[in-house]
């Protein structure tokens, strides 16, 4: 939030103005791919220090993912400050479209070690057959058309 204060002939007038900002996105599925086929919601919240901290980006509905907390929130290097480490590569350069391809990229490419979600890491790295069986089926209930 801001505060600005305006005076005008001896009034003094208090602005208080919110910055913060909302906007829903839509990722499809990569062809070829377990999500194939799906149109998966996203909501990316902007604060008042964007573009210096990166964007709180969310799946809204929940996506089944090991790579996603079950607050919808996104385990996403490229998300997370910059704190000099391979889990921090926030850049205030990153673009939106940036974001949403290395999202688009991620649900079939996973990242193992950064586990949101220990039972679909677990299923992942020791049945991936199945992992990949719920991945379509989940898929499913997102659909494109």
């Amino acid at each position: 939030m801001f505060v600005n204060i305006l005076l005008l002939r001896g009034l003094t007038f208090l602005l208080l103005t919110f910055s913060f900002v909302t906007s829903s996105k839509k990722v499809p599925g990569k062809a070829g791919t377990p999500y194939e086929n799906g149109l998966y919601k996203l909501v990316i919240k902007f604060t008042e220090d964007y573009p210096s901290q990166a964007p709180d980006v969310r799946f809204e509905p929940l996506l089944w993912h090991m790579n996603i907390w079950k607050n919808g929130k996104i385990c996403l290097n490229i998300l997370n400050d910059n704190d000099g480490t391979w889990h921090g590569k926030w850049q205030p350069t990153t673009t939106i479209p940036e974001i949403l391809l290395a999202v688009q990229t991620s649900l079939n490419e996973p990242n193992p070690n950064c586990p949101a979600r220990a039972d679909i890491h677990e299923m992942y790295i020791k049945n991936r057959k199945e992992y990949d069986r719920r991945v379509i089926a989940e898929a499913k209930k997102f659909p494109a058309d």
